[in-house]
């Protein structure tokens, strides 16, 4: 996947997460508790407590991301592994979103970039910042992949497990195959990008 650090004509690569190598073997239920852990650590890092929630279909049928124990385990207990780096290996991939407007996106984004940063984490910027969206991803070896997207109207937290070869991953895979949303996601932008530096140029 292309990155776009800038309004420039260079683009520097950097392999996907499906070509990155060495895999986890974290089990399904370490996925999970990792997932959570990154999750809550990111709430924290916005700074903002409440109104978290994992989006349905329709609104009646988000799920909160709260405290409460029956709220994670509807959210974290239905997570299904998807397909990271070929067959026989899953990741979990978790979004939660926020529908609280803010007065200042960018220094929610900037304070999550900091403490990601600060954890280890390599930041790459999915899309130029700007007032109206501060959109960038944060990686990490075998495959880990969080994720930010700010704007006034709200917020999305993106969550990507360690890509894991562990049985009880593989055996757990709800549609075997099933492709990243947020992998795809991130590739249309970064592609959307690149070609409207190329029209500049």
């Amino acid at each position: 996947v292309a990155l776009v650090l800038g309004v420039s004509a260079c683009t520097p690569e950097v392999p996907l997460v499906s070509e990155m190598t060495p895999l986890s073997n974290e089990t399904i239920d370490e996925q999970r508790a990792w997932v959570e852990e990154e999750a809550d650590a990111a709430v924290i890092a916005s700074g903002i407590a409440d109104g978290w929630h994992q989006r349905g279909h329709v609104p009646e049928e988000n799920i909160a991301w709260s405290g409460l124990q029956e709220d994670r385990s509807q959210v974290i207990g239905r997570l299904s592994p998807i397909e990271c780096s070929g067959a026989g290996t899953g990741a979990l991939n978790l979004g939660l979103n926020n529908d609280t407007a803010v007065e200042d996106a960018t220094a929610i984004a900037d304070g999550m970039r900091a403490f990601w940063e600060s954890e280890g984490w390599t930041i790459s910027d999915i899309t130029p910042p700007s007032s109206n969206e501060v959109y960038f991803r944060a990686d990490r070896a075998h495959g880990a992949i969080l994720g930010l997207r700010a704007t006034p109207t709200g917020l999305l937290i993106r969550v990507t497990s360690p890509c894991s070869a562990h049985a009880s991953v593989t055996n757990a895979f709800g549609a075997s195959g099933e492709t990243n949303a947020f992998e795809v996601e991130l590739a249309a932008r970064e592609q959307t990008a690149i070609s409207n530096v190329d029209v500049a140029s």
